[in-house]
């Protein structure tokens, strides 16, 4: 593993943008391809908006980000009451405004899952790289 960011944030929205520029800069950091990094930024913002948006009854969302030399991995969860029945295949059909970041979020990164229980809400994104991030040489193994 190259890099773990696990953080619990409050449910405002001016903490998405944040967490957006902060992940950047760190995958900036590994030299993550520039258009790799702005697929992340993204799916990440849209996944926070959501929980934001849709977390009722909770104060605060949990942020995992783990990158290793293949692939970055992002879980997004929060404990609000969870998803409706069949939203994740209702929302990839729907026009509505609403539940287009799902579709972008599926567009932009290679795995998306999105689980829901009634007690909460997790997102997991996965990218893989195009071109393996090296460690720095002075990083330890």
């Amino acid at each position: 593993m190259l890099m773990r960011i696990e953080l619990t944030l409050p449910r405002d929205a001016r903490y998405v943008g944040l967490l957006r520029e902060m992940s950047g800069c760190a995958l900036g950091e590994l030299a993550v391809a520039e258009d790799e990094v702005d697929d992340i930024r993204l799916a990440l913002s849209e996944a926070c908006a959501n929980a934001v948006r849709h977390a009722a009854g909770t104060k605060s969302y949990r942020v995992r980000l783990d990158v290793d030399e293949e692939r970055c991995e992002i879980e997004v969860a929060d404990i609000g009451p969870g998803l409706q029945a069949g939203i994740s295949e209702s929302v990839e059909e729907s026009e509505a405004e609403s539940g287009r970041g799902l579709q972008l979020m599926r567009s932009l990164m290679d795995d998306f899952e999105l689980a829901g229980d009634g007690v909460g809400t997790t997102i997991l994104l996965r990218k893989r790289w195009r071109q393996a991030v090296a460690r720095s040489p002075a990083e330890p193994a």
